[in-house]
């Protein structure tokens, strides 16, 4: 098994966010949805970064989206497969910095705060210029900028599922993320998963002015969409004179 970030509870990721997060976390993913789906035509490939176990990419699939899933974690993919019985997703094992692709897409999602995974500024850079290659001219990419809000702690308990998340600063906007995680089994008996892994803090000014540079031009905020979502959103387009 990887050391990358949820690694170790790939296998009951769906369930602990469902438990300890419920109606909140279904509806930003509804809402995110609704966004796409009223403003983009089936016919437009999608990329997901950070795609996780498919929150975003099965759904859009079963909508008609041409969709590649990307994310850094073997077993989030795994578990993104699993569910794809009707093999709908193309998917990708790869950081968002380091991947490369033939393939340009009508539409780049950035959301659900893969951000915070990118730990230095040469990362963020390779990220966004993955991004930018990634997408097609005239494209759109949907990117969320989390608060710092979302770096504390927090504690969870649920029908069976226990959460401790601690989250302390280690300098200059670098954290580190410690999770604890006891489910009940159907036998009775207490599974226990832990993660650990540094994240950051990107100042939403600095990510913007980098996007920008990047020829990335901001179509419309859109954090009021997503309020108490805990991040900020923007929909960017890479050529304004190209609108899909």
């Amino acid at each position: 098994m990887s050391d990358t970030p949820h690694a170790s509870w790939a296998e009951v990721y769906d369930l602990v966010y469902e438990k300890s997060f419920g109606s909140f976390y279904s509806e930003l993913t509804r809402q995110t949805l609704t966004l796409i789906e009223n403003r983009f035509s089936t016919d437009l490939s999608i990329l997901d970064f950070g795609a996780g176990t498919g929150r975003i990419s099965l759904p859009l699939a079963q909508a008609g989206y041409p969709v590649t899933a990307v994310d850094s974690c073997q077993e989030m993919i795994e578990q993104l497969k699993r569910k794809d019985s009707a093999n709908q997703v193309n998917t990708i094992v790869s950081t968002m910095e380091d991947f490369q692709s033939e393939d340009t897409f009508d539409l780049v999602l950035c959301v659900f705060t893969v951000l915070i995974y990118l730990l230095d500024e040469n990362q963020l850079e390779k990220a966004v210029g993955s991004a930018f290659k990634s997408c097609k001219s005239g494209g759109y990419m949907l990117m969320d900028i989390p608060s710092r809000g979302i770096f504390s702690g927090n504690q969870f308990e649920n029908d069976g599922v226990k959460r401790k998340i601690k989250v302390q600063e280690i300098k200059d906007g670098l954290y580190q993320y410690d999770e604890l995680i006891k489910i009940e089994n159907g036998a009775g008996e207490e599974m226990i998963y832990q993660d650990s892994f540094p994240i950051r803090y990107w100042d939403p000014d600095k990510v913007l002015h980098l996007l920008e540079e990047k020829d990335f031009k901001m179509e419309e905020e859109l954090s009021g969409h997503f309020a108490g979502s805990g991040s900020n959103y923007f929909l960017f387009c890479k050529d304004v004179e190209g609108k899909i």
